[in-house]
């Protein structure tokens, strides 16, 4: 047997395809039979064969050919074999039955597409780039390898825009299965449900692959979803907002989301996230699949940001391209900023000088602009003070300066340090100001200072103190005081005077006052009153007074001697100092002495006379002042004669 093919396929369809011819080993024509042909397996007369009979016959006398016509069945059979029987040689003797396996093929099935499968199932920007992107097609049957199918998009066509076929990296896998590779590029395309067409595919046997349509196979996305509001509850935060769900930020985009990523807003310049607002993480969420709303709560972080902007990032669609940048410039003001503020007295000590009306003005100066309808108060955190400072007016002279005036009473205070407290003071937002203790340039002191010590160096005067510098007192005071002078008294006594060269300021608070004694005929106790000291703010002491602070007893020690005087009076005279430095001055003190026409006379131990001058004056009572000239020193005896008494004293001169 003979067949003028192995294989059947579309190629083959037609009249006349395929021809059988059997050979006999010796002449069988005569018989007049045929011989018969039948296909005990895969029997292709079914559908695909059919005999022409008009074709076929006997070539010579031992060959017959038999003709077939091929149907285009879209059948594959494998398996076809032949058996032959039913001729018979001249004699009628019927041929043996010839059978033979596996003799030939048929296939005019056409391949048909199995499965379809796209490497994703949207394609999308993260998809961008060489090879991006895939198609795996597999086949029913097995293909022609050496054959690069064409691709086509019949409806939304991805390519040039969106794809680019790579043929040349594209390849069989397996003889059934073919990996159809593209570069994608982002053009900010959108194709939902693209249908694709597969032609020019070849199985095994040269047929075709029916034009088959495949429906809504993938998706390309590579538009980046755009933002088309950023909402905000508020464009002012300020100390009242402070606590949870302060702000809330609706961002709403122009597609559906991808839900399982959480999109952020950054503040690329003033940052209110470093400090103030903290997202509250499990409030914020998506309300729908293209809203997503950012709650944040506000701290109190005494911050001020005028002109915040916003940044929203890393929010994906459904195909997980990133969302297109969007900024929101100046959108929320934040003051959590408590003003704070500076104050200035227009003097830095109070003292009794400066009490009265409208004696102290107060300036506060806020850093910012302020709530001027509030009724601002000033609190003395030293609560005595409240009586020393009368408010006589306030008013804000503008909208960030307060002014205060006050009458000042002596209240007798001494604060070296001023601290006050501002309430009712809010900037124009409302946040009030620190209610922290500020502390003043002022200090306060009406305290009138006082003695706290009278003490003199000597307990007892008597004739043998007497001369320069003889006593002194120390003076304490309970705080430090003026470089100045007091006034310093003795009660009742005589014969004192103030050494000026020899009084100082021993120390801040001590002043040591230095007397001159004179022989002043005394026997009692001598009370010390000081006034008119001032301390070093110039407040005016209290009087101080010290009793019976020392005690002065000199007796008269010159002797009288009478003449013919009718006086009622005893005559009496008393020079001091005594001793007295040779060369000083001399005072004399006379009582009942007729002074019309009386002499002073000096004599020395040898009885010689070394100095006189004469004595006037108007009144019987008088004091004197006589310079003397420098006597050798020693002792000598002075004489006053008024022409009816005489009295004397003795004097000594010491050098």
């Amino acid at each position: 047997v003979e067949l003028n093919k192995a294989l059947l396929a579309d190629a083959d369809v037609g009249m006349n395809a395929f021809t059988v011819t059997i050979a006999y080993d010796e002449a069988v024509e005569a018989s007049g039979e045929i011989p018969v042909i039948d296909f005990p397996i895969d029997n292709p007369s079914t559908n695909s064969l059919s005999i022409n009979t008009m074709q076929s016959a006997w070539l010579n006398a031992s060959t017959y050919q038999v003709t077939y016509n091929l149907v285009d069945a879209n059948e594959r059979l494998d398996n076809i074999s032949f058996r032959i029987f039913g001729a018979r040689d001249v004699f009628s003797n019927s041929q043996e039955v010839f059978e033979v396996e596996n003799i030939f093929q048929i296939d005019t099935e056409n391949p048909s597409i199995n499965s379809l499968i796209a490497s994703t199932e949207i394609v999308a920007d993260n998809n961008e780039g060489a090879l991006g992107f895939s198609l795996e097609i597999n086949f029913s049957e097995e293909m022609q390898m050496d054959l690069i199918p064409e691709i086509e998009f019949p409806t939304e066509n991805p390519l040039g825009s969106a794809l680019i076929y790579r043929a040349d990296e594209s390849s069989w896998i397996t003889n059934q299965i073919f990996l159809a590779q593209f570069d994608v590029f982002d053009n900010e395309l959108e194709l939902d449900a693209i249908d694709v067409n597969i032609d020019a595919f070849r199985d095994w046997a040269g047929n075709i692959t029916t034009n088959e349509l495949l429906v809504d196979q993938f998706s390309v996305d590579t538009k980046n979803p755009a933002i088309l509001d950023l909402n905000f509850s508020t464009d002012t935060l300020v100390d009242a907002s402070q606590g949870a769900s302060s702000l809330i930020v609706t961002a709403t985009f122009a597609e559906p989301m991808n839900q399982n990523t959480i999109p952020s807003l950054v503040c690329p310049a003033q940052d209110p996230m470093l400090n103030s607002l903290v997202l509250n993480e499990g409030l914020s969420a998506w309300t729908n699949n293209n809203t997503y709303a950012f709650i944040y709560d506000l701290v109190d972080a005494n911050e001020n940001l005028p002109s915040i902007d916003f940044e929203l990032i890393e929010a994906q669609d459904e195909a997980g391209n990133i969302s297109i940048f969007y900024e929101e410039f100046a959108s929320l003001f934040l003051d959590t900023q408590n003003p704070t503020a500076t104050v200035a007295f227009d003097q830095t000590i109070v003292s009794d000088s400066e009490t009265g009306e409208e004696a102290l003005n107060l300036l506060i100066s806020f850093d910012e602009e302020m709530d001027v309808s509030q009724d601002l108060t000033v609190i003395f955190q030293e609560g005595m003070l409240e009586q020393t400072f009368i408010v006589e007016s306030a008013e804000w002279l503008d909208n960030s300066t307060f002014e205060i005036l006050y009458t000042v009473i002596d209240g007798n205070e001494e604060l070296p340090e001023v601290n006050i407290e501002i309430i009712n003071a809010t900037d124009e937002l409302g946040n009030s100001i620190n209610s922290a203790s500020l502390l003043t340039n002022l200090s306060v002191d009406t305290k009138n200072p006082q003695v706290s010590f009278i003490a003199a160096s000597k307990e007892l005067i008597d004739f043998n103190e007497v001369g320069e510098e003889a006593l002194t007192i120390d003076i304490g005071f309970d705080e430090n005081m003026k470089n100045t002078v007091p006034n310093i008294t003795l009660e009742t006594a005589e014969g004192f005077s103030i050494n000026s060269e020899a009084s100082s300021w021993l120390s801040e608070n001590t002043y040591r006052v230095s007397f001159d004694v004179s022989g002043v005929q005394a026997d009692e106790f001598v009370n010390v009153r000081v006034n008119d000291a001032e301390d070093i703010n110039g407040n005016v002491q209290i009087e101080g007074m010290q009793e019976a602070a020392f005690e002065i007893s000199i007796e008269a020690f010159w002797s009288v001697n009478s003449s013919t005087g009718t006086g009622a009076e005893e005559p009496i005279i008393f020079a001091y100092p005594n001793p007295i430095d040779a060369g000083s001055t001399l005072y004399l003190d006379l009582e009942n002495i007729s002074l019309e026409n009386a002499s002073l006379e000096l004599f020395n131990a040898a009885g010689k006379n070394v100095f006189a001058t004469l004595l006037e004056s108007e009144d019987n009572n008088a004091k004197f002042i006589i310079p003397l000239k420098v006597l050798p020193e020693g002792m000598y005896y002075l004489l006053v004669n008024d022409g009816t008494n005489t009295v004397s004293t003795k004097l000594q001169i010491v050098k």
